[in-house]
Order: C-alpha cells, then sequence, then structure tokens
C-alpha cells in the first residue's frame, strides 16, 4: 500500500505522512501539504486537512438538518466529503462562505457525513 492509496490526486508523490500511514495500516492521513483557512465569526483559524481511505466508525450520511439549529447555519462544523472523480474522503468545515447550493449536491448523493 502507498500513499496513493490515500491521496490518488497527490502532486507532491512519497508524501511520508501517507507512507507512515500506510505502513502502520491506518485509515488516515494528515497532509502536510494542505492547511484550510476557515472564518467563523470574524475569527481566522488555520486547519490540518485530514484525507480518508474508507469512512471512519462513527460517522453516518448527513442530511440538511446535520447543518442547521433553529434554521441557523451551524458555522464551525466540521464533516467530510467523499468527493465523486476520486472516491477519497476528505475534511471540510462549514464556514460563512460556505457555498450551500455546491455542498447540497453532495447531500443528496449521498457523499457527505457527520459524527454519529
Amino acid at each position: 500500500m502507498t500513499y496513493k492509496d490515500y491521496c490518488p490526486n497527490c502532486v507532491y508523490g512519497g508524501c511520508s505522512n501517507a507512507e507512515i500511514s500506510a505502513a502502520e495500516g491506518r485509515n488516515d492521513v494528515k497532509c502536510p501539504h494542505f492547511k484550510i483557512i476557515i472564518r467563523i465569526d470574524g475569527e481566522t483559524k488555520e486547519r490540518s486537512m485530514f484525507f480518508y481511505k474508507e469512512l471512519p466508525a462513527g460517522m453516518r450520511v448527513a442530511t440538511e438538518d446535520d447543518f442547521r439549529i433553529c434554521d441557523q447555519l451551524q458555522y464551525g462544523l466540521k464533516f467530510l466529503i467523499r468527493s465523486f472523480y476520486t472516491n477519497r474522503i476528505e475534511t471540510k468545515y462549514l464556514t460563512e462562505n460556505a457555498n450551500m447550493n455546491e455542498l447540497d449536491i453532495f447531500i443528496k448523493a449521498g457523499h457527505c457525513f457527520v459524527k454519529n
């Protein structure tokens, strides 16, 4: 097993983090190349991006209701998205800049996941 099992489109071949995950038989890899910059309530935070080969335990298919409380979007909510093209699963955060129309496509297709 190699890093390509985790990050099929990675342009950084030979990623040591993914190689270690593969050697240890882990399901995830913390990508050293990509950081997610999120802005919530005017505060900017940097988050690491994780990729998964398979859906982690304790996750379920998301519904539109998972992203709202009392009709308000839950900014900062961490969720997973499965790519339509590579089948790779990656971390995402709901931010004020989220394109809800695009996210809705993933939700309706069953490609969006939240914790149970």
